[in-house]
């Protein structure tokens, strides 16, 4: 008899803390991605209260942005192909294409280009048309604004637009600044964007003003392509003028030379070398003849005549002047060699002079400088239009990335408070920090809506009489299973004395005693104590009965059924209320008549259920733990601690009191509705007919 520990109980103990089994860390060993999602469900109310509060910033930041217009211009850029029959410059310009690419869109964002956007806009002096319009508030304003806009421009047709040209005088330091101020807006908001495998290139511009992104993106691009054509003209100028001074320099050459020549040639009586060879061989060859000829009469005529003939003399003397001749000539021939060579070199001279003038006249005269066709390598291929809708904000993409980040702070804010929890929610948490069983849970009421549901009535609308008030609700149900759970706990001797406690006060102890009192009440007799004499409960929730009570029972001034009233909703439940509230409490429930009187009550009735004080104030639950069967511990849901639940199992470790089980109580739905809804899936449709359920507790 009683809630004692036994030598059993002792060596049963888990190593660790407690003799009935407090877990030394009070949490799982384990933690799981269910448990993960069990703590965003808990939280689940805050995670969408702050995705919607995420959603509400997200709009109004949405709402609030300037929008932001982007005007998009196509164009085509072609490089300067070389001539494929060079083969090293094919390979080069193969090389060099990215970097050709790449050149062209640092010069489309190069300041040069924006400068000369501002120039030819003459932007200095311009109302500045990129400054943002008005912020919007809502929707609706927004196309009340634009609506008001279109009217405004209808009615402007013909006049003058923002583009007017001001007319404040600027000074020069101020003209720069703005210069270099719209300069730099230009080069930040330009954006060039290049089509995969083609020549195509998308140049956008972004500003508040839908018309000035559109002026600006195709002055952009009409600046970089009158900026290469420049630059081309400029190329070629320059090679044109290199080339007419250089033929100019080769014809002044030319010319030296060839005077030079004509001068040497008239000096020396010297017509050119080659001609000069022609005449001195012809000349050779004549003499040659007329020696080999005065040589032939003359070796005729020596064999006909003798020495003094005077035909032999006329011969002789006609071979010896054909070999003077042959002598001199030769000898002319000779004397003359210095000055060919002289000739020569001077010849050679003009030959080179002219050969390289006439190359660059050749090169000079392929090469064509002329300005009739275009000699740019980019052109547009779609121009810029004014752009209908803004670019900037995206509002479902704002409202999506500030929904999203608060979910994620709520799933974090959500674990981390779980983490953070020092109280219990789910049944599991209790058994792995006591190391007892949980009977079941007690949902929460709400005594507002229960008295609203009985229409005022006073005694049907308390959470005390719920059972009996709604006995198909799935608290009945709740209380259902904890009976069952105390019937089984013990089959070959179930507990006939029920002590219902818990470690603080409004943890729920009454509660579960009187609905539990009237859930045995349907089984068989059944008698509920009001045993807590500091702050009885009882009296208040079962309506008007008689003064005496347990303190008269106990100190004998009044008889047994003279204190105790029948339910009036259940007729097997008899009620002992606490009486006249004695100034020690404590001395009267442990003394000898106290135990005697609760043994006189065990011969009446089939269970008794005991609502005594909190263990933790006052001691008056560990002195009724020694008499009774069972201590059934009562746990609130998100409110005790787990350092309560500590001191009051070790107050019941002092004491060598083991608690049967505990019941978690105050269980919010919405907090815990995973557990709440599996848990009342079970007890309802699971729930043992209540004749049989009697037939085996009488048994």
């Amino acid at each position: 008899m009683g809630a004692k520990l036994t030598a059993i109980d002792a060596q049963r103990k888990p190593p660790g803390f407690a003799t009935f089994g407090i877990s030394d860390s009070g949490a799982p060993s384990y933690i799981s991605i269910e448990h993960y999602w069990r703590a965003i469900g808990r939280q689940k109310w805050l995670i969408l209260m702050l995705v919607l509060l995420g959603a509400i910033g997200g709009s109004i930041k949405a709402l609030h942005e300037t929008p932001s217009y982007r005007a998009m211009l196509t164009m085509i850029i072609e490089p300067e192909l070389p001539n494929l029959a060079q083969i090293e410059g094919a390979l080069v310009m193969a090389y060099t294409m990215p970097q050709f690419f790449e050149t062209q869109y640092a010069l489309i964002r190069s300041r040069s280009v924006a400068e000369r956007v501002v120039e030819n806009l003459n932007l200095v002096d311009r109302k500045p048309l990129y400054e943002p319009p008005e912020r919007r508030v809502f929707a609706a304003t927004r196309v009340l604004s634009d609506s008001i806009n279109i009217v405004r421009e209808w009615l402007q047709v013909g006049s003058e637009s923002d583009s007017v040209l001001t007319q404040r005088v600027q000074s020069p330091a101020e003209r720069q600044r703005r210069h270099s101020e719209l300069t730099s807006m230009i080069r930040e908001k330009i954006t060039v964007r290049p089509e995969r495998g083609s020549q195509i290139v998308t140049v956008s511009f972004e500003s508040p003003d839908p018309r000035f992104s559109a002026e600006i993106a195709n002055a952009i691009v009409d600046a970089y392509i009158a900026l290469g054509l420049e630059a081309r003209l400029t190329r070629a100028g320059r090679a044109n003028a290199w080339l007419t001074g250089r033929l100019q320099e080769l014809r002044e050459k030319l010319t030296e030379s060839e005077t030079a020549l004509r001068a040497f040639q008239a000096q020396e009586e010297m017509i050119d070398l080659q001609s000069m060879e022609q005449l001195s061989g012809a000349r050779l060859e004549i003499l040659n003849k007329a020696l080999v000829q005065a040589q032939s009469n003359f070796n005729d005529l020596s064999k006909r005549y003798g020495p003094k003939h005077p035909k032999n003399i006329a011969a002789r003397a006609e071979l010896a002047q054909a070999q003077r001749r042959l002598a001199n000539e030769s000898q002319g021939i000779l004397a003359s060699r210095g000055k060919q060579l002289e000739l020569a070199s001077l010849e050679r001279e003009v030959n080179a002079n002219r050969e390289l003038y006439d190359l660059f006249l050749t090169r000079f005269k392929e090469t064509d400088f002329s300005t009739d066709k275009e000699l740019g390598n980019a052109r547009v291929v779609d121009p810029a239009r004014i752009p209908n809708s803004p670019y900037r904000p995206d509002e479902m993409r704002i409202i999506g990335i500030w929904s999203f980040f608060a979910l994620v702070i709520g799933v974090l804010g959500a674990i981390v408070r779980e983490q953070l929890d020092n109280t219990f929610n789910t049944p599991e948490q209790v058994e792995e920090f006591t190391q007892l069983p949980v009977l079941g849970l007690m949902p929460l009421l709400n005594e507002k809506k229960l008295a609203r549901t009985n229409r005022g009535a006073e005694a049907d609308g308390i959470p005390e009489r719920h059972f009996v008030n709604f006995p198909k609700s799935p608290f009945s149900e709740s209380i259902n299973h904890i009976r069952t759970g105390i019937l089984y706990s013990n089959i070959d001797n179930p507990p006939v004395t029920i002590l219902v406690s818990s470690s603080l006060q409004e943890e729920g102890k009454t509660t579960l005693a009187t609905n539990l009192a009237l859930s045995f009440g349907q089984l068989d007799r059944t008698l509920l104590i009001d045993a807590d004499l500091r702050k009885p409960r009882v009296a208040q929730v079962t309506g008007v009965g008689p003064s005496l009570g347990l303190v008269e029972f106990v100190a004998g001034r009044a008889a047994f059924k003279d204190c105790i009233v029948t339910d009036s909703n259940c007729e097997n439940l008899s009620i002992l209320r606490s009486g006249v509230l004695p100034p020690n409490p404590l001395e009267l429930l442990s003394s000898k008549r106290a135990e005697n009187a609760l043994q006189q009550l065990r011969r009446h009735y089939a269970r008794i259920i005991i609502d005594t004080a909190p263990i933790l104030p006052v001691s008056d639950a560990i002195v009724l733990g020694h008499v009774v069967d069972a201590l059934v511990l009562i746990i609130q849901a998100d409110r005790t601690g787990r350092s309560t639940v500590f001191d009051m199992l070790r107050r019941l470790r002092g004491a060598n009191i083991k608690p049967l089980g505990t019941v978690l109580s105050k269980v919010n739905r919405r907090k815990s509705p995973y557990y709440y809804d599996r848990y009342q899936y079970y007890a309802s449709y699971y729930s043992e007919p209540q004749s049989q359920l009697a037939s085996q507790s009488k048994s």
